[in-house]
């Protein structure tokens, strides 16, 4: 028994610790702790940086006036940072009678029609997605959007804070593409 908890304590020094300001058990925030893009476009980064000040996510429910069930739950991101000259505007909206409103967590990014509400863990990209860089823009709609994961760390009151990630298109050329972002939340209807 005394070799094994040796080699567990020697094997516990090999994973990664988690950086400063990362989740804990003691109630640390994940992610960043104010208005940031990072974009990711085939593995090279701008940022992270500052969030310009217009950066902003609007989250909407509607309701069924008659029996108050949810409808349709829309989430719109735009987010630029004048110091890299990045930006990602996103939009996505799940419906459908008694569809699940966005909620932390993830997504999988399916333009697909179904009957009935959106399936719990999947949201429809509304017109297109789009990055720019100073080298350059991409964006993918419809069934181009299809495969993309949008992943929710925190939906608040206060803020949004997330990460989109797939693949969009540029005249043509295909692009990896990682937009993670921190906002300030302008509108709060959940």
């Amino acid at each position: 028994m005394r070799p094994l908890a040796v080699a567990g304590l020697l094997l516990s020094g090999c994973w990664p610790m988690q950086p400063a300001g990362s989740g804990s058990a003691d109630a640390g925030t994940y992610g960043f702790t104010g208005p940031t893009l990072e974009l990711t476009v085939n593995g090279v980064h701008f940022g992270p940086s500052v969030a310009d000040s217009g950066s902003a996510a609007d989250l909407v429910t509607q309701y069924d006036q008659t029996t108050g069930a949810p409808q349709q739950s829309t989430l719109q991101i735009s987010v630029s940072s004048a110091a890299t000259g990045a930006s990602c505007a996103l939009g996505f909206v799940r419906n459908g009678d008694d569809v699940a409103p966005f909620h932390t967590g993830g997504y999988q990014v399916s333009s697909q029609a179904v009957f009935g509400p959106t399936p719990d863990g999947e949201a429809q990209p509304i017109s297109g997605e789009s990055i720019g860089t100073p080298q350059g823009a991409a964006s993918c709609a419809g069934t181009d959007c299809d495969g993309a994961v949008l992943y929710l760390i925190d939906l608040a009151s206060d803020h949004v804070q997330g990460s989109l990630s797939g693949t969009m298109q540029n005249a043509g050329v295909s692009a990896s593409v990682v937009c993670t972002f921190y906002v300030p939340t302008r509108t709060f209807q959940p």
